[in-house]
């Protein structure tokens, strides 16, 4: 059955009685439904599943071990117990049930439409736990036998084009996420993903030069503007590309949003609070739930030496806070904030913290590094702002960070 088609009305009498909890008289429905429907499957398994998905568990592994021994030949018992397997980590457990599955599937003698289903949901299973084992080529192979029956499986192609990706087959990965942008509306621009992946690998001309692929493609889109102005600002440490591309994103139709965040930053970095405030202030006026630009101008306000301002930031971020009070850049700026206003004790617990939840988060280390300093651990301090200064990525304090290095050599450690 198509997941668009109208719900069978036995099936609708089947899920009543499953609520009333009556077991016979649902699986009885149940049973109407699947001699009507071959592309059903079997009453026991449909019943099983209901158990599942209404956190019945052992009622619905009870019910799918009776299908397995009623259905012998049918699959699907073992593909949910292989999700059931995976979902509990038992992942050898779970490889066995898709492998039993899918030797199934490629015998199984119902309706057309539900083997193919039943086919892609046993190799997407098996490509999935090849992947975790860092077997890319098996998985690469489950994945290739997967879009060959189901072309229009835009995830398996995206999926494919990572594995290929790693397997050090570009052009191929390629293919796959253009055949996925092609199956999906939702799939990102292929040269986008490619720019994203080499990024990860710290390979910045292969990164820029896509990036630039994604302008010239898609000149009137502000996504890879956005993109490339992002990674300018957070990789290449280029601020005045970044605000040109910037520019031109704005020009294409960026929103007001991502355009005054980014602009928030670039100012912030730059050492210019005022105009970081002005870009920040309606961003997070406009979304509380902005949490990038909610604490960053709360940071903002803060490292200003109006009372007002930092009055503002502390109650901004204790907003802010009461919402997401588990979130890492939450804490970090809860921290940060607290040091800038004299709350010394807040602020070093809070940005432990950060720095245990955020290790790669350079800005971390660095207000770490500040706490520390205030409360005379000279040697920490100065190991977590050397690791600020190596870690890559955006570093909004970095030339800050770097004169409190020259100042820590020159004047020996004394606070």
């Amino acid at each position: 059955m198509s997941p668009r088609s109208p719900r069978p009305p036995e099936l609708e009498r089947a899920l009543r009685s499953f609520h009333e909890g009556n077991e016979d008289e649902t699986l009885r429905w149940l049973l109407k439904a699947q001699e009507s429907n071959p592309d059903l499957a079997p009453a026991e398994v449909m019943l099983a599943t209901m158990y599942l998905t209404n956190d019945r568990a052992a009622a619905g592994r009870q019910v799918l071990e009776r299908a397995v021994l009623q259905h012998p030949l049918d699959p699907e018992p073992h593909l949910i117990f292989g999700d059931l397997g995976w979902q509990e980590r038992r992942v050898s457990d779970a490889f066995l049930q898709y492998q039993r599955g899918y030797e199934l599937a490629k015998d199984f003698a119902g309706s057309a439409d539900r083997k193919r289903q039943l086919q892609v949901r046993a190799l997407a299973g098996l490509g999935t736990i090849a992947e975790t084992r860092r077997q890319h080529d098996q998985a690469v192979k489950y994945f290739e036998q997967l879009v060959s029956i189901n072309p229009e499986h835009s995830q398996a192609h995206f999926r494919l084009g990572n594995l290929l990706f790693a397997l050090g087959r570009p052009n191929e990965a390629l293919v796959q996420f253009e055949a996925a942008a092609q199956t999906s509306t939702d799939a990102p621009d292929p040269r986008l993903t490619l720019a994203q992946l080499y990024q990860q690998h710290g390979n910045t001309e292969e990164t820029s030069r896509w990036l630039q692929q994604a302008i010239d493609q898609t000149p009137n889109s502000p996504t890879p503007r956005l993109a490339m102005a992002r990674w300018l600002l957070q990789i290449a440490n280029d601020e005045t590309e970044a605000t040109a591309h910037l520019d031109g994103a704005e020009q294409v139709g960026a929103s007001a949003a991502d355009v005054g965040l980014l602009r928030g930053l670039i100012a912030w970095k730059q050492g210019d609070l005022t105009r970081a405030e002005k870009h920040l202030e309606p961003v997070a006026i406009a979304d509380p739930q902005n949490t990038p630009a909610n604490c960053s101008l709360a940071s903002v306000l803060a490292e200003q030496a109006g009372e007002d301002q930092q009055k503002r930031a502390w109650e901004l971020i204790q907003l802010v806070a009461a919402k997401s009070p588990q979130s890492a850049d939450i804490i970090t700026t809860a921290g940060w904030v607290a040091y800038r206003i004299g709350q010394w004790d807040i602020a070093e617990q809070n940005l432990r913290r950060a720095a245990e939840i955020s290790p790669r988060d350079r800005d971390v280390h660095y207000y770490l590094a500040r706490s520390l300093y205030r409360h005379g651990h000279i040697a920490d301090a100065r190991q977590h702002l050397e690791q600020a200064l190596k870690l890559p990525g955006l570093f909004i304090h970095e030339s800050s960070a770097r004169q409190f290095l020259r100042e820590l050599d020159r004047d020996g450690g004394s606070p």
